[in-house]
C-alpha cells in the first residue's frame, strides 16, 4: 500500500489532504514532511507506490532542477502538485511538460478529493478536465507555450522585487528595464505560477529564500 508524503506551507492543504486520503483509504498512512528532518530518507526509501504531494508554491520558482533532484533520489517516487480553488490551465500545462503524474485542483473539496486520491492510489495519472483538455488539444503547443515554459531568471527577478512590495515602476528601476519589458514578463511569469494574488509572490519569496539558506526542500527548519 502507497504512503502519501505531503509538502505544503499551507495547513489548510495539509489537513483537506490528510481527510481525503482517509476517506479514499484508511490502510494509506499519510506523512507530513513539511518540516520532516527525516524527509530526504523518506524519499530515498519511498516505494515504487508512494507519492509526494507539493502544494503549488512550494519548490518556490525553479520546477525543473527540483524535480530532476527528486527522481534522482528516487525514480520510483509518484509526484504530484494541488491548490486550493479552480485549476491554474498554464501551470498544469507547465507539470505535464515537467512529466508530473498529476495535479489536483480544489484540494479543501475533500470529498471530490477523495475520489481523486482514490484514482491516484489505484496507479492513475490525473490532471483537472480543463487542463487535461486543453493538453488532448495540444493548447500546450501552440502560441501558449510561452506560458507553460520554466521560470527565466528575468521573470524570477520579476517575481522577488514585486514579493518585496516593490510597485512595477520600482522593479523596473532597480531592474534597469522599461515598465513595458516588466510588465510583459509579469503576464508570462503570472500564468506559468498559476498566479491568484500577490501574496503568492510572497509565498515564493520565502520558499527560495528558506532554500537558498540550506533546505533541500524549501522549508526552513
Amino acid at each position: 500500500m502507497a504512503n502519501i508524503i505531503i509538502a505544503s506551507t499551507d495547513a489548510l492543504i495539509r489537513t483537506s489532504i490528510q481527510v481525503a486520503v482517509k476517506l479514499a483509504s484508511r490502510k494509506t498512512e499519510v506523512i507530513d514532511g513539511t518540516n520532516d528532518e527525516n524527509l530526504l530518507y523518506d524519499l530515498k526509501s519511498a516505494s515504487e507506490d508512494d507519492i509526494v504531494i507539493f502544494d503549488k508554491l512550494f519548490l518556490s520558482y525553479f520546477l525543473e532542477q527540483k524535480l530532476s533532484y527528486l527522481r534522482y533520489l528516487n525514480p520510483r517516487l509518484r509526484i504530484f502538485f494541488c491548490e486550493t480553488g479552480c485549476a491554474s490551465r498554464f501551470f498544469g500545462y507547465r507539470l505535464h511538460g515537467l512529466a508530473v503524474d498529476g495535479y489536483i485542483s480544489d484540494i479543501e473539496r475533500k470529498e471530490d478529493t477523495a475520489q481523486v486520491m482514490g484514482k491516484i492510489l489505484s496507479g492513475q495519472k490525473y490532471y483537472p478536465k480543463e487542463v487535461a483538455e486543453g493538453i488532448e488539444n495540444g493548447e500546450h503547443l501552440g502560441t501558449d507555450k510561452q506560458f507553460c515554459s520554466e521560470v527565466s531568471p528575468i521573470e524570477m527577478l520579476v517575481g522577488l522585487h514585486l514579493g518585496d512590495g516593490e510597485s512595477i515602476k520600482e522593479a523596473s528601476r532597480n531592474l534597469g528595464r522599461t515598465e513595458n519589458n516588466v510588465s510583459s514578463h509579469l503576464k508570462r511569469l503570472k500564468r506559468k505560477i498559476g498566479y491568484k494574488s500577490m501574496n503568492d509572490f510572497i509565498t515564493l519569496n520565502n520558499q527560495m529564500r528558506h532554500f537558498y539558506i540550506g533546505s533541500w526542500n524549501g522549508c526552513k527548519n
